[in-house]
């Protein structure tokens, strides 16, 4: 059976891509590719669904890589972001092809091996014939080993299990194999009974049964869709302890970026997980503010995955931007004051956020921060406790919020907030003697001794010794900073 190829470009390189299809011709002959690209879609066709059936059912996936794909929205930001999903997941084959030179460097095409095999791009050879054979060669390869691979009784599993096991997994990928082949085609043809003006009722039907079959092994995958194939699944770009983030695409949007949050499946069983999950999306879509990240659905539900949509912060968190040298002391504190403005607003309408800590500080593009993960949140109108009693990251969580957490108050946050401060101005982990002897971290952080005085009292054990809310906390840090001085972090002595 011949492997199925999915071709990648620029609009600028469809030269590079005729002078490719012309050089494989002799392996589609041979029955070993049958070859895919955007240029093949009909006329009324669904462009986005059509490319997305198209890579969610190929084998191996070639990228013709060029400063003008790197700056496609479609190639690099989409077709790109689902082929190494599927890269990552051992189901395609990403091979990138220089054919003009450009830098990879920082980007996500950085550690993938690329034809021509010297790395150096098609336009750059003095032969460009001889340039083409090595990517040929290098393209018989990757077809040959995903040939391979897709033969019943040969899997990865081989490699890591022995004996029944190994059998066990091999039968579970293949399957997992046989139901994505399975869901391209009824995509493909539902794309054509689209253009003929014909039913889908019953090939969506077929699709939404498939899905339902694939994710009996508790997972979701790039190109699977949410709600009635209204979000499209790009790329996982968070998982924490209770949920996965996923980027996707909003098709009742005009295909706008948003960000999907969904509930493992081992915890959605659990009602009580399920409203805690659900009571943070319903106080984050409750706080109109710039300040806030701001929820598009609070609640949906779709073959057992539960979750909720968020707007998509391009940008990173506060932790990463810290770990990564990219948030210099001088605006710390702007950045914690503007972060306190949307803990005030919260605590004005009755909302503790009770998990504050630099890994739910969204830094927008600008700069600018943006509170999240209200899933600890409590409201007037619950008792505020969960089944496992301690709650939020340990060294950025109250101590009451260990021990009472239905009687933590705003204090908590001011908590919180004064940790992450200390964490952004120390400039990398906290260390352990933090918990025990603050006051030897608080002493080396490169700022005044008035700013180190709030944040010594923000982060008192007894929640009555700190400020009593997070706007006198931010009131006072205000009036500390404009002697801060703008250094870089100590490094803690032994």
């Amino acid at each position: 059976m011949a492997v199925n190829v999915f071709i990648s470009y620029a609009p600028a390189d469809r030269s590079y891509l005729d002078a490719l299809e012309a050089h494989l011709a002799a392996l589609k002959r041979q029955g070993l590719v049958s070859t895919w690209h955007r240029g093949r879609i009909g006329a009324g066709a669904a462009r986005e669904e059509s490319t997305a059936a198209e890579l969610m059912a190929a084998e191996v996936v070639l990228l013709l890589v060029s400063e003008a794909f790197l700056a496609s929205d479609s190639c690099y930001e989409r077709e790109l972001g689902r082929a190494l999903e599927r890269h990552r997941g051992g189901v395609a084959r990403v091979v990138p092809i220089l054919v003009r030179a450009c830098d990879r460097e920082g980007t996500a095409l950085a550690e993938i091996e690329a034809l021509p095999r010297d790395g150096k791009a098609v336009t750059s050879w003095a032969n460009p014939d001889e340039a083409w054979r090595d990517v040929v060669r290098g393209i018989r390869a990757a077809v040959e080993e995903a040939a391979l691979n897709a033969r019943p009784g040969v899997a990865s599993a081989d490699a890591a299990f022995p004996g029944a096991l190994a059998a066990t997994l091999r039968e579970a990928e293949e399957a997992i194999r046989a139901i994505d082949r399975q869901i391209a085609a009824a995509q493909k043809r539902r794309v054509r009974l689209q253009a003929a003006g014909a039913s889908t009722a019953e090939v969506d039907q077929e699709i939404v049964d498939l899905r339902r079959r694939r994710r009996e092994g508790g997972q979701l995958h790039v190109g699977e869709e949410l709600s009635d194939g209204r979000y499209l699944l790009l790329e996982r770009i968070g998982r924490g302890g209770f949920a996965t983030v996923w980027r996707a695409l909003d098709a009742g949007r005009g295909d706008q970026p948003v960000a999907i949050k969904v509930l493992h499946p081992n915890l959605a069983g659990d009602e009580g997980r399920r409203e805690r999950f659900f009571r943070g999306a319903r106080a984050m879509a409750e706080l109109d503010h710039p300040g806030v990240v701001r929820i598009l659905e609070p609640k949906g539900e779709d073959g057992g995955w539960h979750y909720f949509v968020m707007e998509l912060v391009e940008g990173e968190d506060v932790y990463s931007a810290v770990i990564g040298t990219r948030l210099p002391a001088e605006r710390v504190v702007p950045m914690l004051l503007r972060a306190g403005e949307a803990l005030s607003f919260a605590h004005g309408r009755g909302l503790v956020h009770r998990d504050v800590k630099p890994a739910n500080i969204l830094l927008d593009a600008e700069g600018t921060p943006r509170l999240t993960d209200f899933d600890l949140v409590w409201a007037r109108d619950t008792t505020g406790g969960t089944k496992s009693g301690a709650m939020g990251t340990f060294l950025y969580a109250a101590p009451e919020l260990m021990h009472r957490p239905q009687d933590a108050d705003a204090r908590a946050d001011v908590y919180g907030l004064g940790m992450t401060a200390v964490f952004c101005l120390h400039g990398a982990e906290l260390p352990p003697i933090m918990m025990r002897y603050p006051g030897r971290v608080l002493e080396q952080l490169p700022c005044s001794d008035a700013v180190r005085k709030v944040l010594e009292r923000a982060i008192e054990f007894e929640a009555s010794e700190r400020y009593p809310d997070v706007a006198a906390f931010c009131r006072a840090l205000l009036e500390a900073a404009s002697i801060c001085l703008p250094l870089r972090a100590a490094k803690l002595t032994p």
